[in-house]
């Protein structure tokens, strides 16, 4: 709730959109619950096409942001810099903290470089080397808010959906493997 007070403080307005089973949150101005309508994906992604932006998990959904070309943050990540959902230079990352057996943060820059950035070896490390690893707090849930309300200024309303069109002749191909780029922030590298 902290997120949502925060937005709606600073003149948003949030739309939450997710499945009817998820915790009601308490009405108030200022705050649209789309997730409590069942069966109504369109509208939600309709609503994330037209948002500012959007803050959001590994789930589902979250790859709507991207997909709608609205700038996007993806919380409590574990796998970056390939983190599925957030492929726009306008979209944000912001990892779990992980902490050694005497307390040090481990900085993503240090997870990376070691390849420790990952679901599997942070389980290992956690199971063998006494690591923890702490979901995303309120306050960094704030921090990243702040950064895309900085980045989305200009858009002070629902915004229009631009997606630029390819360019003709239309690529009916896939290009196969994949190659992966680095494309979204990571919000706190440091």
């Amino acid at each position: 709730m902290k997120l949502t007070d925060f937005i709606i403080s600073q003149g948003g307005q949030v739309v939450r959109i997710g499945h009817p089973q998820m915790t009601r949150f308490p009405e108030q101005e200022g705050f649209i619950d789309l997730a409590q309508i069942e069966d109504k994906f369109m509208l939600h992604a309709h609503a994330v096409g037209r948002a500012r932006f959007m803050i959001g998990s590994l789930t589902g959904t979250s790859h709507l942001g991207s997909a709608m070309n609205t700038p996007t943050a993806i919380t409590n990540c574990v796998d970056p810099p390939y983190v599925p959902g957030c492929w726009r230079d306008h979209d944000v990352v912001l990892n779990v903290s992980c902490f050694d057996r005497d307390g040090r943060r481990i900085t993503v820059r240090e997870l990376i470089e070691s390849g420790d950035q990952n679901s599997v070896s942070l389980s290992h490390r956690v199971k063998s080397d006494g690591w923890t690893v702490k979901q995303n707090s309120p306050a960094h849930l704030v921090a990243v808010a702040k950064e895309l309300m900085e980045t989305t200024a200009d858009c002070t309303a629902w915004r229009t959906p631009h997606l630029p069109l390819p360019k003709k002749p239309r690529p009916n191909c896939i290009t196969w493997p994949a190659v992966p780029t680095i494309r979204p922030r990571i919000f706190g590298l440091n």
